[in-house]
């Protein structure tokens, strides 16, 4: 009854998927969020785009199983390369073929990102990482106008020079700042680089492969 049920559901699957992009022209996120909820799979994105968009079945394994037991490629086992192979082969790459994310040649056991593919890499970016960062440099520019403020106001040395048009100057600058390291963090090189970071190193004791 179990196995009816499952095979029921993967058929369902195969025939409702087929791409991301809306007829609209615009990018299913609820289709982008499932998908990208396997960190297998967001791996595949970080390789592809690391190797040019291209690549094979195999060296996608080997790389995958490289950052998921923390070797360098060329150490990791045929033990270890064979189980991530599998789970590309038989799960991750249709999927994402399926929707078009990748092409996926079985036979040639070749893999090219596609552009739906690229339009997906911002989907990847820590954006709450960046709320959070832009948050805390805008407290800070607060902070210090607020103090440099108060202590101009109450006459303390060297402060007391500053009059209005200073005053404004810091201010001015202070938030300068906050919109400039804003900027620096929002970069999409940046985000990336985070992105995958936080994607392909693994703390064993408690990540487990999806």
């Amino acid at each position: 009854m179990t196995q009816g049920l499952l095979l029921k559901t993967s058929k369902e699957e195969n025939r409702t998927s087929s791409s991301v992009v809306e007829s609209s022209g615009k990018i299913d996120r609820d289709a982008m969020y499932s998908l990208l909820s396997s960190r297998r799979r967001r791996n595949i994105l970080h390789a592809l785009v690391a190797s040019d968009g291209k690549s094979t079945v195999s060296d996608l394994a080997r790389q995958l199983a490289a950052w998921e037991t923390d070797k360098p490629p060329e150490a990791v086992t045929s033990k270890e390369r064979k189980r991530t192979y599998t789970a590309l082969r038989q799960t991750h790459l249709p999927k994402l073929a399926n929707y078009e994310i990748v092409t996926y040649d079985v036979n040639r056991g070749t893999v090219e990102l596609t552009e739906i593919g690229e339009e997906l890499r911002p989907y990847l970016w820590p954006r709450e990482q960046l709320g959070k960062g832009y948050v805390q440099l805008a407290l800070v520019a607060v902070t210090a106008a607020a103090i440099i403020t108060v202590l101009s106001w109450g006459g303390v040395p060297p402060f007391a020079l500053l009059d209005g048009h200073m005053l404004t100057g810091v201010v001015t600058l202070s938030f300068g700042v906050v919109t400039l390291g804003a900027y620096i963090r929002s970069r999409p090189s940046i985000l990336y680089e985070s992105a995958r970071q936080s994607d392909t190193q693994y703390v064993h004791d408690d990540d487990q492969q999806d």
